[in-house]
């Protein structure tokens, strides 16, 4: 197994930025022996339930092999907002923001970056700074 695993990467869920199936791209990790995978798609966390449950199928059938399993890592590349969530009253300028990649290798952690995405959702998912420095504190 190679030490090198995407930490970015977007599957047919990223819209209008990325088009490969998750079948397809973990079957071509696999391929190129890497360890593990990031599924990070574009403020969105749609593909999660299809990559936890293909990296399962995938692991069962290493582990009958007994290869090292196959490690998915959930994400997603979520937009910064550049004012506060009360100054957003035309959110179309914090589009153009900053993006910011969050991940986690667990179930919980997939739960989490869900929940990240709910509080300044105006008409795309949105995170401000405020909540970023709540969030790393575990509020």
């Amino acid at each position: 197994m190679e030490d090198f695993i995407h930490l970015h990467v977007h599957s047919q869920y990223s819209l209008l930025d990325g088009q490969a199936s998750i079948q397809k791209m973990v079957e071509k990790a696999i391929g190129n022996e890497m360890r593990g995978m990031a599924l990070t798609d574009h403020g969105n966390m749609f593909g999660v339930k299809d990559f936890f449950d293909c990296c399962n199928s995938v692991n069962k059938k290493r582990k009958k092999e007994g290869l090292e399993p196959f490690k998915p890592i959930f994400g997603c590349e979520v937009y910064v907002a550049r004012r506060k969530k009360e100054q957003m009253s035309d959110p179309t300028i914090d589009r153009s923001g900053n993006h910011l990649i969050v991940c986690g290798s667990s179930e919980d952690a997939a739960h989490e970056g869900k929940r990240l995405q709910k509080p300044d959702k105006a008409c795309f998912p949105c995170l401000g700074g405020r909540f970023l420095f709540q969030a790393q504190n575990g509020s």
